[in-house]
């Protein structure tokens, strides 16, 4: 990866496929690479194998742990890898993807000191190569050649005894994921540098310019699908106003999106993803958690995060015992906390826009397929969101929609 390195390469059992021993050209990883991580000589490498249980290969990246047996020592590190060579997509989806790999890599190289993540070792960034930047520009001409484009994160892995994730979360568990944003959203609230981050210039894997524009105009069909398909098991609750919801959303969903993309007021640096899973809490303090996977993270309304993580990882009962209003108020408490006013009634017309900001991606991206029987297969899958795996969840969130739009005028 460096043309000055010592370009020695790991050598790995023969009988290991898996690719998170490559490179981004496809070859095994150079000493030089991976002991620069760990301040080690590369000569003092012996080998390198993956932690059990850690190899993760995924459509888009692959992440795994890996031990580094020295003469002395065998410390561990976290490897997050996304080559354009091992991605399977037509260009315009793998360009998505690559672009989002960029803004991660330009997270960690820019922002990671805004809040608490696992500390970065190592990082190579070899994304703007081929003109990258952000997902909603048009993707253009595919390069010649896509060897060595990518990106590699070389992390401190997070200790299980100390930190752990899941999904849903209890109400204490959802304040410390609170605290854990409003860390994150304090460091650049309304801040005149945040056009200069480099990052997505609109935060949120949800954001409507962030998506498809065939996505929008399925919001309408795919509700009426989900409808059709939950309807039978709760008859009474798909009233003809809840069946018109679909088009409601879709007709307001434009206004929505550019109400919470403004720049200005209360723009700062969200995550943009922050499902359960993408926050460590810690088990024993409560003390603020760490956060990971910043592909999304921009410029944007806190809210927007605020508002995933109810939608996502908060089950219908847990929020009507302790109520939504007071756990907004626990997290604007947290931004006073660290200097930060957000006025409370801005904020709740904020969270209101977020809420349903979130579902019409919902709607439109994953409802037009959803049936009781897709539900039940994702029922215990942490990393999937609970209107997607849990049908009360679903329905609350079809009604608190309603609610929203009503309350927003629309």
């Amino acid at each position: 990866m460096d043309a000055d390195a010592d370009t020695s390469r790991i050598d790995f059992d023969p009988s290991s496929e898996s690719k998170i021993l490559l490179d981004l050209e496809g070859k095994p990883w150079s000493k030089h690479f991976l002991a620069s991580a760990l301040s080690l000589p590369p000569s003092s490498i012996l080998s390198v194998s993956i932690v059990f249980g850690t190899d993760r290969p995924q459509s888009t990246s692959h992440s795994a742990v890996l031990k580094i047996t020295t003469p002395t020592t065998t410390p561990s590190l976290y490897i997050k890898k996304i080559a354009a060579i091992d991605i399977d997509k037509e260009y315009p989806d793998l360009r998505r993807n690559l672009c989002y790999a960029r803004n991660e890599l330009t997270f960690y190289q820019t922002c990671a000191t805004s809040c608490d993540t696992p500390t970065l070792l190592h990082l190579h960034n070899n994304t703007s190569s081929i003109g990258l930047h952000d997902v909603s520009d048009p993707p253009g001409s595919p390069p010649s050649s896509f060897t060595g484009v990518g990106g590699v994160l070389l992390l401190s892995p997070v200790s299980t005894d100390h930190y752990f994730q899941k999904s849903p979360l209890t109400i204490p568990e959802v304040k410390l994921a609170l605290k854990t944003l409003a860390k994150l959203h304090v460091s650049h609230w309304e801040s005149s540098t945040l056009s200069s981050l480099n990052l997505q210039t609109y935060g949120g894997s949800y954001a409507l310019p962030n998506r498809n524009p065939n996505e929008l105009s399925k919001v309408s069909k795919n509700f009426k699908k989900f409808c059709e398909s939950f309807s039978p098991i709760n008859p009474s609750f798909y009233t003809p106003e809840i069946l018109s919801l679909g088009s409601r959303l879709e007709s307001a969903a434009t206004s929505i999106s550019s109400r919470l993309l403004t720049k200005g007021s209360f723009n700062t640096l969200i995550h943009g993803d922050s499902k359960a899973m993408n926050i460590f809490l810690p088990k024993t303090t409560d003390s603020p958690g760490l956060l990971i996977d910043f592909a999304s993270s921009g410029v944007g309304i806190g809210m927007s995060d605020v508002s995933m993580t109810f939608v996502h990882a908060i089950l219908p009962e847990d929020l009507r015992e302790y109520g939504e209003e007071k756990l907004i108020e626990d997290y604007l408490g947290y931004l006073k906390d660290d200097g930060v006013i957000y006025d409370k009634e801005i904020a709740i017309e904020h969270f209101n826009l977020g809420v349903c900001d979130y579902a019409r991606f919902m709607f439109g991206r994953f409802w037009g397929s959803a049936t009781p029987e897709t539900f039940e297969k994702k029922k215990a899958n942490e990393n999937v969101a609970l209107v997607n795996r849990n049908i009360e969840a679903a329905e609350a969130l079809i009604k608190r929609v309603d609610e929203a739009l009503t309350f927003l005028k629309y």
